[in-house]
């Protein structure tokens, strides 16, 4: 087994090997220690690649960018900072473009951030 960390959204996060007879992966690990999410081998063979579900689609990619992927999904600042775009974010002093995020739904689970945006734009602790 193999550990090492890596810096995603100004957390250190992270990632460790597993290995066992259904298969191989990698385990996230928040900074906490909590842990965040599984990476599966991604069953060609090929090193340092791997896939993950989430909800109903399976993302490919290299390791290090699905760990950032699960742990953005699976953070708990995600769970409570309301959606980007959304009228509850805006109510909260959301900067993130509305329109471009669709006032909160979003594009395929995917986001517009602003760089600025007090509630998105950097990793915050949950406070709630």
């Amino acid at each position: 087994m193999t550990e090492r960390t890596l810096e995603i959204d100004g957390d250190t996060v992270r990632i460790a090997s597993w290995a066992s007879d259904a298969g191989s992966g990698w385990d996230v690990y928040g900074p906490n220690g909590a842990h965040v999410g599984t990476i599966y081998s991604d069953g060609f063979g090929r090193p340092g690649r791997g896939r993950v579900q989430l909800g109903r689609k399976q993302i490919r990619g290299t390791i290090d960018d699905l760990a950032a992927t699960v742990y953005r999904a699976n953070s708990p600042r995600e769970a409570c900072a309301p959606k980007p775009g959304s009228v509850a974010a805006l109510a909260s002093g959301c900067t993130c473009p509305r329109l471009a995020n669709r006032m909160g739904a979003g594009n395929d689970g995917r986001y517009f951030i602003a760089p600025d945006c007090g509630i998105h734009g950097k990793a915050l602790a949950c406070t709630a």
